[in-house]
C-alpha cells in the first residue's frame, strides 16, 4: 500500500510540475507599417520568429490569428487599440497580445512594441526603438527590438 501512495505521489508531483513548468502563450496581432516597403505579414513573421528563439513563451501560429481577425475586425477598420486587441486576445485564450507598429521617415525606422494582458486589457510592457534604416539590417532591427521588450541583453556579436 505504501508502494502505492509514493508512486500516485511521484505521478502527482510530475504532472504539478509539467503544468508550473508550462510557458505562457502569445499572439502577435496585426502590425501597422507604414512607409516600409516590407508588409504587415513579414513583419510579424519577423516578430514571431524572434520571440521564438527567446523560446521563453509559445507562440500562437499566425494563421490562426489572421483567421481570427478575419472574422472579428471589419472589412477596412483597423484593430490597434488595447481594447480590440484585447477581445482578441482573450478569444485566442493566450495569456498576451502583440500589436506593433513600423514607421520609415526618410532615413529613420521607428519601431514600437506592446505587450497587453487581454485579462486586464492593459500594456503591461512596451518599447520604442528608432534606427538608421538599412534594408540588409531590418531583421537585426527586429530582433534587437524584441530583445528590448522582453528585456534580454543585445550581445555585441549580435550586431554583426
Amino acid at each position: 500500500m505504501k508502494k502505492v501512495r509514493f508512486k500516485l505521489a511521484l505521478i502527482g508531483l510530475f504532472i504539478l510540475t509539467q503544468m508550473m513548468m508550462a510557458k505562457e502563450t502569445i499572439a502577435i496581432i496585426n502590425f501597422d507599417v507604414i512607409g516600409s516597403h516590407y508588409k504587415e505579414s513579414q513583419y510579424i513573421s519577423m516578430v514571431t520568429s524572434e520571440i521564438r528563439k527567446l523560446d521563453t513563451m509559445d507562440v500562437i501560429d499566425k494563421y490562426s490569428v489572421a483567421e481570427l481577425v478575419e472574422t472579428n475586425v471589419e472589412p477596412g477598420k483597423k484593430c490597434f487599440g488595447v481594447r480590440c486587441i484585447s477581445e482578441l486576445g482573450k478569444s485566442l485564450e493566450v495569456s498576451y497580445a502583440l500589436t506593433g507598429s513600423a514607421e520609415l521617415t526618410g532615413e529613420k525606422l521607428s519601431i514600437h512594441l506592446r505587450l497587453i494582458n487581454p485579462t486586464t486589457q492593459k500594456v503591461v510592457e512596451s518599447d520604442y526603438s528608432e534606427y538608421l534604416y538599412e534594408e540588409e539590417y531590418i531583421w537585426k532591427f527586429m530582433e534587437m527590438s524584441v530583445k528590448s521588450l522582453f528585456n534580454k541583453k543585445v550581445r555585441m556579436d549580435d550586431l554583426v
